[in-house]
């Protein structure tokens, strides 16, 4: 297994101030995401099949998950049908047309064993995770960690992180890999019913100085994704919920953006043999 580069950029030196608007930009993209993932967890079950809706396409399916994209999405953000503050948010950071995605189904197995595949609080870990489930992850680092995993909270981590994704074997040479930078958190809650509830956010962030890279031909890229984990009766078996935008950048980029989107989408498909394989090492 081959180890990353260094890291091209610097570490990063938060400020307190900037610290907490992290926290508060993270806990408040995960509290929106929870409350799009109660209105749908309140649904029959026969009504949670957005493949008989016309508002949504399946785009990609990895065994019990699914992703799905809005069909005919709106030109501009004015007509959209996101929420407000994803409206603003949006908006606020010059998305070109972005694409709502959502993602459902359901992993045989336990929270805590999914949410030990998920966490990764450092670049070894995001070696070995990347290793384990063959991701396109061709680089990456933490370059700043707010909060990181303690024996209490042991799948607590929020933070910035970088990394880069190669393109997809058939378009090399066609397309630049793309880089990111975001903020991640991860962990786990416990609801005042007694639901325990995993998490994992990540959402790009633009931090002076640690802007795109063309001069190594690099495409800045941009995501924005929430995950949620449901530990259901028995323990032995957890529904899952994303949500999430892609950035549409003409046909072909498009094709590769909602590629590349999808797949992130359904990466958490195989956290279990990740976690269990973490185990061993």
């Amino acid at each position: 297994m081959k180890a990353w580069s260094k890291s091209v950029f610097p570490p990063l030196t938060l400020t307190i101030d900037q610290e907490a608007q992290f926290q508060h930009l993270a806990s408040g993209l995960v509290r929106e995401t929870l409350a799009h993932f109660d209105a749908f967890d309140k649904l029959p079950r026969s009504k949670r099949k957005l493949d008989k809706q016309r508002r949504w396409k399946a785009v990609k399916t990895r065994e019990n998950l699914t992703v799905y994209k809005e069909r005919d999405p709106p030109k501009s953000l004015s007509t959209t049908s996101f929420g407000p503050p994803e409206h603003r948010r949006l908006a606020d950071d010059d998305w070109q047309m972005p694409k709502l995605l959502v993602g459902v189904g359901s992993i045989i197995g336990s929270l805590d064993d999914i949410m030990y595949g998920v966490v990764t609080p450092d670049a070894e870990s995001m070696l070995l995770k990347a290793a384990i489930v063959r991701s396109s992850l061709v680089d990456g680092a933490v370059l700043a960690e707010i909060a990181g995993p303690t024996p209490d909270n042991p799948y607590q981590f929020l933070g910035i992180k970088w990394f880069v994704k190669g393109p997809p074997a058939t378009l090399r040479g066609f397309v630049q890999p793309r880089d990111l930078v975001f903020v991640e958190s991860t962990g786990i809650i416990t609801r005042p019913n007694g639901d325990r509830i995993g998490y994992q956010l990540l959402h790009s962030v633009d931090l002076e100085g640690y802007g795109a890279l063309p001069e190594r031909s690099l495409t800045r890229g941009r995501i924005s994704n929430c995950t949620i984990f449901k530990e259901t009766q028995g323990g032995q078996l957890v529904d899952v919920y994303v949500r999430g935008y892609v950035e549409q950048h003409g046909k072909l980029l498009d094709s590769v953006a909602l590629k590349a989107a999808s797949t992130g989408f359904l990466s958490s498909w195989n956290s279990v043999e990740c976690g269990h394989v973490k185990k061993l090492m």
